[in-house]
């Protein structure tokens, strides 16, 4: 299910929880759900850092946006602040203005979600010489 911030909620402080959050009233404060989706929705006014897996973006926020996954900022977004999630996607139309740091291995990230949740990265190919070495050459019985 949906948990929800009704439009006429007004609410000052700290938000948790541990499931999906649609939130069309006015937050001030800190939100982390930080394993579920947070939807500011089109009528939603977030003053507040967020810190959600994924978090989409309809209405308007000021603060920082932290996900573990991606950040979506929609054609009606009006967003000012900094985004860091290892993918971003602005809609044509919405408005942004801020910052983007979209490295998967960035400090923040490492911070607020631990390494578990930061995208994996596939091990690097071993070098063709390293390779080589490893694999020892047959060798040829010996005839007497």
């Amino acid at each position: 299910g949906v948990a929800m911030v009704g439009a006429s909620i007004h609410m000052d402080g700290r938000l948790s929880g541990e499931e999906d959050l649609l939130i069309e009233g006015k937050v001030t404060g800190t939100i982390e759900l930080k394993k579920n989706t947070v939807t500011v929705g089109s009528k939603g006014h977030v003053v507040a850092d967020i810190y959600g897996k994924n978090v989409v973006l309809e209405g308007k926020i000021e603060g920082n946006v932290y996900a573990a996954e991606s950040v979506i900022v929609r054609r009606s977004a009006h967003v000012t602040g900094r985004l860091v999630a290892p993918a971003v996607s602005l809609e044509q139309g919405g408005y942004f203005s801020g910052t983007i740091d979209m490295d998967s291995e960035t400090e923040d990230l490492k911070k607020y979600f631990g390494k578990a949740q930061a995208a994996p990265k596939a091990a690097p190919a071993p070098k063709a010489s390293e390779s080589a070495e490893t694999v020892a050459p047959l060798k040829q019985p010996n005839k007497s």
